[in-house]
């Protein structure tokens, strides 16, 4: 259980990985509860940043199927706000009020790679920048920013938010914004939002 605040204010490199209890996890992560609030802002930014409440980013190791059959996340809930600005849309942000995101695999099949279940998103989700780039593919979802597994009996109460200087929807950004989810590759099942989305 983590009840502090979480506040990263330079994240000018890239490959940051910003969760309340687990920055990256390469295993399972069950029975996590975050109640303090994420807060990451940056005045320069590198590409592939995940950000969640309770985990920034999931690793499940398709490639030696350890996650096989298994639940990687579960039974984890977020009730804090988690807040992310940047001054220009870096390629790749995953945010998340549980998780930020998991690992892309390509060719690969969502049985190697778990699932997650029984999730809870309590907490605002915020991401904002600035300023139009080059950058694509950001994700801001009240469960999951982005997720290459089956989601199973997940619930967002929290509200979502995504703001940009234009339509994030545009073929610039590639962006997504979702209750549960903001991108998923494979399966969702029994998964329900409840939450504001903006």
């Amino acid at each position: 259980v983590n009840n502090g605040k979480v506040v990263a204010a330079d994240v000018s490199c890239a490959g940051h990985r910003i969760g309340g209890v687990v920055g990256t996890s390469y295993g399972i992560v069950h029975d996590c509860i975050n109640n303090g609030d994420i807060d990451v802002t940056s005045p320069t930014i590198g590409n592939n940043q995940f950000v969640g409440g309770v985990i920034g980013y999931v690793n499940p190791n398709a490639s030696t199927k350890d996650a096989l059959g298994k639940d990687i996340v579960a039974n984890c809930i977020n009730n804090g706000k988690v807040n992310v600005v940047f001054p220009c849309q870096p390629k790749k942000t995953c945010v998340g009020g549980v998780l930020g995101g998991t690992q892309n695999v390509a060719s690969t099949t969502a049985e190697y790679l778990g699932q997650i279940k029984n999730c809870i998103n309590n907490g605002e989700v915020k991401y904002r920048f600035e300023t139009l780039a080059s950058g694509t593919y950001a994700n801001v979802g009240g469960v999951v920013g982005y997720a290459q597994v089956n989601l199973i009996d997940c619930d967002n109460y929290g509200r979502v938010e995504f703001s940009t200087p234009t339509d994030p929807a545009n073929a610039g950004t590639r962006a997504a914004a979702g209750g549960v989810v903001a991108c998923n590759i494979f399966g969702i099942e029994n998964c329900n939002n409840y939450g504001e989305l903006f």
